[in-house]
């Protein structure tokens, strides 16, 4: 059963989507006997078929702050004997690799009656083509736009560092808990799309630019006080950083907290407030 709501959250959100067609296909059986209880597709009846049956297995590697999910867009069947026909896929997932696998079926004969049929479909026409989603500790690049449309949390122990030369345009809260972080390289710039937007940081949050690229934030651009703040709770490490129209609030409540600003101008209009350390 899908989660509707992770699923959404997975599609507006900083989940990375990677897609292949690069699995492997590997005969395992030559011409053995095998029941369908249903039909195997193309009109054909269930029963026995002498069959030779084809493995096909995807893997993928990668580095995701979680479990990411896997699936094959288009699956074979299982390969249970008797065989139900329907379409199946088995997923080994783990945070660093997923292998997936599904069967496809050679129909050689039936009832001494010649077959020659691929089922559910014939895998060396249409290489199956596999999608995995996964949450990784950097977005963004040079160049790159990015867009987050309801809010996103991160929780104890995940990370986002947004790379140099992203632009981020933010309608949802940004949230990470105690225990997460966040880093905003050298020529970032993030738009505060929508009024009573915010950034809230429990966790570690480094804000550092550089002299020939310099860190920019907007607030947003209509009515004089839109609502917009970065609130950090544990303090904070500011370089080069240019704040346009939004209130910057540095707590300290630990002696390891810092509240540590260089270099950076904050631009406030009438009814902003200011940068507040406590």
């Amino acid at each position: 059963m899908i989660n509707a709501e992770e699923a959404l959250r997975r599609v507006d959100g900083f989940y990375e989507f990677v897609h292949g067609n690069d699995g492997s296909l590997t005969q395992i059986h030559n011409n053995v006997l095998r029941t369908f209880i249903n039909s195997p597709g193309h009109g054909l009846a269930s029963g026995y078929y002498y069959v030779d049956i084809w493995e096909f297995t995807a893997d993928a590697s990668y580095d995701y702050q979680e479990v990411p999910w896997a699936w094959v867009e288009e699956e074979g069947f299982s390969a249970a004997n008797p065989n139900s026909a329907e379409r199946w896929s088995m997923e080994t997932i783990t945070s660093t690799e997923m292998e997936i696998k599904t069967y496809f079926y050679f129909l050689r004969t039936r009832s001494g009656e010649t077959i020659n049929t691929w089922v559910p479909f014939n895998p060396n026409a249409f290489s199956p083509r596999y999608t995995v989603t996964g949450l990784p500790e950097e977005i963004g690049g040079l160049g790159e736009e990015i867009t987050l449309y309801g809010g996103f949390t991160f929780g104890d122990g995940q990370a986002l560092t947004i790379l140099p030369g992203t632009e981020l345009n933010l309608h949802g809260d940004l949230i990470f808990q105690d225990g997460a972080s966040l880093t905003i390289e050298e020529g970032v710039t993030i738009n505060f799309m929508e009024e009573d937007v915010k950034i809230i940081v429990d966790g570690d949050l480094s804000i550092i630019g550089t002299l020939s690229d310099r860190i920019t934030i907007n607030g947003y651009s209509f009515g004089t006080n839109p609502g917009n703040e970065i609130i950090a709770n544990r303090g904070a490490t500011t370089r080069r950083a240019d704040i346009y129209r939004v209130p910057v609030r540095l707590y300290r409540y630990y002696g390891s907290d810092k509240a540590d600003i260089r270099n950076s101008k904050f631009v406030l209009n009438q009814g902003h407030g200011g940068t507040l350390v406590h």
